[in-house]
């Protein structure tokens, strides 16, 4: 939830208030037990709550005060907040409760604990299979949805979550429509519909929205102006080509009419029903019926009284066939000679070691839902334990009858197969095969010791991140990781708790922090250093690591001490070592270049938006939002705003990806200047970008920044002080 909405909807949003701290919202909500801000978006800001009466956690949106000043706000809210509330799905982000408090309209909704679409995207494009899985839920809330007159507006990557078991999302639903009027304009633009950017909206929308996720879930990329079929880009079945270039027709009546038809299409792909021949002579559907049962003999096992009672009939048609081939061309004679002759090298050894090869490929199998359908049990195993990322082989199994035998196969095979792709644990969880687990592990037939085996090795082991760089002299270093990469909060039944042992540098051990809750994924520790001399030097964390049935953790307070734990079913002792660096003051670890490479100002690089201008007391606060787009190399810049003849110091920005993109420090996306006046006159300001290289220095992975001043000129202001808005849009 926090991903989703933190994620701002363009269009005509006012700007984004002021963030309330969550001490500062308990008065206003004294029901709930507010922990933390989760995010902001255009719409306003999300807290992660504790829903005390219940005790379940709850996420908490307030909506921008701007919106509130509208006409008839009050009562448009209540119309459209209780529509939502009424919603229920399974795909569908829950309305718990909505209201207005102090002044705050506000809506309670389910949290999500998961992942949204755009993170998986980050790690690369998503196989073709796995695209589609997604595609079938998403459509049946959306078909909900439109029956209850309700469309979405805003569906995109960041809107679209997967929770720990696997199952899909749609967050943010009709919070558009609170909007009013300007709501109708509202989106994020590269998915948003022709129409929709004219005002005109209907359910079409929502289906050209998910025909750009598809597409960008298929290619990794959204659809350019000028719209190339997916298969150009990537290898795909052509009826995908069909589907999707249909669901982005410019024009909406030339598109998909409803979301049960654009659904109905992406589940014939996915059964593999045969599409539609287009432009097909009766010569051409000959001979490829031919080549099909030729195929289908080649590929036989290799049996020869099967092999002798299938070809012996075709081959007498084909001798026929042949003759009056003859009548008619020489060339079409000698190609169905070839024919037969071929049929006769299928029962040859050459024929039979092609179709054993055949056979012996459970990997090619688990792509195909069809030959699922048909095959064995044990080669549905094997086909899933050949490809465990693939989602038909464990869907299928989920279908059938599972004895005590084939369960232990499943759970054995797939722990070494893990073990083997894996070493280190996964860091996307196989969502597909959750189902499969929890039903097998229901029905009683895995043993304790095969369930241990299992979530030891999709736990993973313990990872420490990246640690950063130490000046010389330097006593603290703040350390973080994760205790693996757990799949969900308990998997068979079992629960992973861990305790931090012992943290020492180069083997003596050190004060640290530990965790104080025994449940989180992650870890931070507050480190103390010795006195350390320049060089690398060797960090490592110990922990005990213990296996807990879920059902003797119920109760246990989040931060109780690991003298209070219950009797674990299997512990054992993890430890995780990283280098850092400790520099001398005058040793030079972030070095400037010139490089174009380097250059963050590049096509889908650094950009920054409008600077806003609002009132604040008796002077104004000034708010640059930089956008660092797909920036892939580290910047580090000290901001100076020129405005006429005015400067101001706005301080130090930077943002460090690492090496393979996983992680991102950031000193913030916004930089916020509070000045006593600024001239009225003021529509847009000039920003000079100064390289800092010492201000990044810490950050391991970053050895080099772009080293030339930038200068942004003529950046758009918006002035809300003087309740008037300079020029639109935003500046490269």
């Amino acid at each position: 939830m926090a991903q989703a909405f933190a994620s701002r909807t363009g269009g005509d949003d006012p700007p984004l208030q002021a963030v309330p701290a969550p001490e500062d919202l308990a008065e206003r909500f004294p029901q709930f037990e507010v922990l933390e801000c989760l995010g902001r978006g255009g719409m306003g800001v999300v807290y992660k709550a504790r829903q005390k009466a219940l005790d379940r956690l709850v996420a908490i949106k307030v909506l921008a005060g701007e919106w509130q000043g509208e006409p008839g706000f009050a009562e448009r809210f209540e119309r459209e907040a209780k529509t939502l509330a009424r919603m229920s799905h399974p795909n569908i982000v829950t309305v718990h409760d909505f209201g207005e408090t102090g002044g705050l309209y506000y809506l309670v909704m389910e949290y999500v604990d998961g992942v949204n679409l755009r993170d998986l995207l980050r790690e690369g494009k998503i196989a073709p299979a796995q695209a589609l899985a997604i595609v079938p839920p998403i459509c049946e809330a959306l078909q909900y949805a439109h029956a209850k007159q309700v469309v979405h507006r805003d569906i995109k990557p960041e809107n679209l979550l997967l929770d720990r078991s696997g199952q899909v999302k749609i967050a943010d639903f009709g919070i558009a429509a609170l909007a009013g009027a300007s709501g109708d304009r509202s989106g994020t633009p590269p998915y948003m519909a022709p129409e929709q950017v004219a005002g005109e909206t209907d359910e079409r929308v929502d289906i050209y929205a998910l025909g750009v996720v598809l597409y960008e879930m298929l290619t990794g990329e959204r659809p350019s102006k000028e719209l190339v079929a997916p298969s150009r880009k990537v290898q795909l079945d052509v009826r995908i080509d069909e589907m999707v270039m249909r669901a982005l027709e410019k024009e909406p009546e030339r598109r998909y009419q409803t979301i049960g038809e654009f659904r109905t299409m992406v589940e014939t792909v996915i059964d593999g029903k045969p599409g539609r021949a287009r432009g097909t002579s009766w010569r051409r559907g000959a001979g490829i019926l031919f080549l099909i049962l030729l195929g289908i003999v080649g590929f036989l096992p290799p049996v020869p009284a099967i092999a002798v009672a299938l070809i012996l009939p075709l081959a007498i048609l084909s001798l026929v066939v042949a003759v009056f081939s003859f009548r008619t061309s020489l060339a079409r004679g000698l190609a169905t000679v070839a024919g037969v002759a071929a049929l006769f090298f299928v029962m040859s050894g050459a024929g039979k070691g092609l179709a054993k090869a055949r056979w012996g490929a459970p990997g090619e199998l688990a792509l195909s839902p069809p030959a699922l359908r048909s095959a064995n049990t044990a080669r549905v195993i094997s086909a899933g334990l050949a490809a465990p990322e693939e989602p038909w082989a464990w869907q299928e199994l989920e279908r059938r009858r599972i004895t005590t035998a084939e369960a232990g196969q499943i759970f054995d095979g797939l722990a070494s197969r893990l073990r083997e792709q894996d070493p280190d644990g996964r860091e996307q969880p196989l969502t597909w095969m959750q189902g499969l687990l929890e039903k097998l592990q229901q029905e009683g037939l895995v043993a304790d010791e095969s369930a241990a085996g299992l979530v030891k090795v999709v736990e993973g082991k313990v990872v420490l991140n990246e640690l950063p760089r130490v000046r010389e002299k330097g006593r603290s270093l703040t350390v973080s990781g994760k205790w693996g990469y757990p799949w969900a909060e308990s998997l068979l039944g079992l629960v992973m708790m861990n305790e931090l042992l012992e943290v020492t540098v180069d083997g003596i051990a050190v004060e640290a922090s530990k965790p104080a809750e025994w449940d989180s994924a992650s870890f931070v520790l507050n480190v103390r250093l010795p006195a350390l001399g320049t060089g690398t030097h060797v960090m490592e964390v110990s922990a005990r690591r213990s296996l807990v049935k879920e059902t003797d953790v119920k109760g246990l307070p989040r931060n109780a001490a690991p003298a209070d734990w219950p009797r674990a079913q299997e512990s054992w002792v993890e430890k995780v070592s990283r280098e850092f660096l400790v520099f001398g003051p005058d040793q030079q670890v972030v070095a400037m270049t010139r490089e174009p490479g380097l250059n963050p100002a590049l096509e889908g690089g650094l950009s920054v938006g409008d600077v806003v201008v609002q009132p604040d007391g008796n002077g104004v606060s000034l708010v640059i939002p930089f956008e660092p787009g797909d920036l892939k190399v580290p910047v580090s810049f000290e901001v100076t705003m020129k405005a006429g003849k005015q400067e101001f110091p706005c301080g130090t920005f930077w943002i460090a990806p690492d090496p393979v993109g996983r992680r991102v420090t950031t000193s913030g996306t916004e930089m916020r200047v509070d000045l006593d006046r600024l001239d009225p006159g003021v529509s847009e300001v000039t920003l000079v970008l100064e390289p800092q290289p010492d201000a990044i220095a810490p950050v391991a992975s970053v050895d080099r920044i772009w080293g030339e001043r930038m200068i942004l000129a003529k950046v758009p202001v918006r002035r809300l002080d003087l309740n008037k808005t300079g020029p639109a849009g935003g500046t490269d």
